[in-house]
């Protein structure tokens, strides 16, 4: 299986339930009269192309590689020791060996055993944006998360919104579907978020 397969479908899902939303719940509220929803949908958009851009730049930004040692360059012999004090700031820190990039490893540094490299500041390797996050992509993957919580959100209430006032309900199966899909995916999300928050 493809390794960008997660990412490639997390994009098809935003995208298709959010066209889908845009095409048809959207589409109704701006007819109906008993409310003045443009500045809601107004702000949904907006929420919208900042969830986007941050999921792209969590996933096109380097998280923090560290590049490998040349093999010429390498003077290791197989007795190099696993672990290395150093003294930083007046602390002894003890670097770990990396043999695969054949460096120590500098403080908060951990290697991806996905992407086979060592990564700085290294959270986790995320497949829904086939990246791992690290130092250079946090704030990003944060950002996203933070404003997909609001678009899911804020898209669930408005198709809520829909069905409930729509009769008979199976009229609007569109913003019904894009309703159980934000259904299903708020809690893991908004979960993931907390996690980064605390």
């Amino acid at each position: 299986m493809c390794k960008a397969f997660p990412f490639i479908a997390a994009m098809v899902v935003l995208v298709v339930s959010t066209g889908t939303f845009n095409a048809f719940t959207v589409r109704r509220l701006l007819r109906d009269d008993s409310f003045n929803f443009v500045p809601i949908v107004v702000i949904s958009e907006i929420i919208f192309l900042f969830t986007l851009l941050n999921f792209l730049q969590t996933a096109f930004t380097d998280p923090g590689v560290l590049q490998k040692e040349n093999e010429e360059e390498s003077d290791n012999d197989f007795h190099t020791p696993l672990f290395k004090n150093v003294i930083i700031n007046n602390m002894t820190v003890r670097l770990k060996y990396c043999d695969t990039c054949q460096f120590y490893r500098p403080p908060r540094t951990s290697h991806c055993s996905m992407c086979n490299r060592c990564i700085e500041n290294f959270d986790h390797h995320c497949p829904w944006v086939n990246n791992c996050v690290g130092r250079r992509n946090y704030r990003f993957f944060f950002c996203f998360l933070m404003w997909l919580s609001l678009h899911i959100l804020l898209t669930l209430s408005l198709c809520v919104y829909r069905c409930a006032t729509v009769r008979p309900l199976w009229s609007d199966i569109p913003s019904l579907v894009v309703a159980i899909i934000c259904f299903l995916t708020v809690f893991p999300i908004i979960g993931l978020l907390s996690f980064h928050i605390a």
